[in-house]
């Protein structure tokens, strides 16, 4: 039988401003048992990201816990806050939604990685590098032995979060946080990330606060879900009964705008009213675009840098062709470095 692993009770959270007190979270009430993943859904602005870094002491100067008891471990962390830095990467961690915002651009991803091994573990150099690597392999980071020495600016954004994600698991905490950790990255590398974070829940046996605007993640991946709404829990409960049943207006909204949570129609979609099947009022056929240093400023600038010349040429859109009819909308989806700006532009 599963027990409250962290359970807070009643925060609330103050924002001094020159224009006056901001009320940025008010009572908020949940507890995250041992090995569940606990969603926190709102629209910006709702108060997720402040109620979590509350959790680790991780709020401005200007923001103070105004009521409320956070309780892990038998400890009031809002009344012992000299227990943080102690827990903070050893007990809790957490991942945000920007590595690159984290992460030291001037240090090795292998360096920062094992900070957290040497101050809450007193690990060697050796054994830290080796605690390093098992890491980046448990993330699943090709090449590991090449990665570790890299900069963060020549990793992915999907890479990058990899790194943040080895990074909080170091010292084995048991509570993982983690900030829209998914918003900035292409689909794809969204769904290879939360498929990981299922995968290390089941492997470190983690208890994991998942904070998103997107129900769709929400729904796939928590087993409850508390929604916020202006700083305030509107309600919370098991994943399928608040996507099934909603008892809150507001959760019903959050339902309704998210097209994959809504009944679909049988069958094709009808086409819009009203549009003629005649000429399209744009064709494109067989577009190709290629970067090169051939002309242009880059030829100029390649002349005088040695390092550019001879680099090869950059297809970036190959054979492409569509057609758009008037009054109609098409979308044009893919990955980073699909093609799609370069079509667009």
């Amino acid at each position: 039988m599963s027990r409250a692993l962290l359970s807070v009770e009643g925060l609330s959270v103050t924002f001094t401003t020159p224009e006056g007190p901001v009320y940025a979270v008010r009572e908020v009430s949940f507890e995250l048992d041992e090995g569940e993943v606990l969603g926190i859904v709102g629209e910006s602005g709702s108060g997720k990201t402040v109620t979590c870094r509350s959790l680790l002491g991780l709020l401005p100067r200007n923001a103070h816990i105004t009521g409320g008891r956070i309780w892990f471990e038998g400890r009031d962390l809002v009344t012992a806050p000299e227990e943080l830095p102690r827990l903070r990467g050893l007990k809790m961690a957490m991942i945000f939604q920007t590595p690159s915002t984290y992460l030291d651009p001037l240090m090795r991803v292998g360096v920062q990685i094992g900070e957290s091994l040497r101050f809450h573990l007193g690990a060697t150099r050796k054994a830290g590098r080796d605690n390093v690597m098992q890491l980046l392999r448990d993330v699943h980071i090709p090449q590991p032995e090449e990665r570790v020495n890299a900069y963060p600016h020549e990793l992915s954004g999907g890479m990058k979060q990899r790194v943040m994600i080895a990074g909080a698991l170091a010292s084995r905490p048991s509570i993982l946080v983690a900030d829209e950790p998914t918003t900035a990255l292409d689909v794809t590398v969204q769904a290879e990330i939360l498929r990981l974070l299922r995968e290390l829940r089941a492997e470190y046996g983690l208890s994991i606060v998942l904070v998103s605007h997107d129900l769709g993640v929400i729904a796939e991946m928590c087993d409850r879900i508390v929604v916020m709404k202006d700083g305030q829990v509107m309600e919370q409960g098991k994943t399928t009964r608040i996507l099934r049943q909603p008892a809150d207006t507001y959760t019903r909204q959050l339902i309704a705008s998210h097209a994959s949570l809504k009944p679909q129609a049988d069958g094709p979609a009808d086409s819009p009213p009203g549009l003629p099947d005649d000429e399209p009022l744009l064709r494109v056929q067989n577009l190709s675009v290629t970067y090169g240093l051939e002309d242009g400023r880059l030829a100029r600038l390649a002349a005088r840098l040695p390092i550019l010349r001879g680099r090869p040429r950059v297809e970036a859109v190959r054979d492409v062709s569509f057609a758009v009819q008037r009054g109609e909308t098409l979308g044009i989806v893919g990955e980073s470095g699909s093609g799609k700006s370069t079509i667009g532009r």
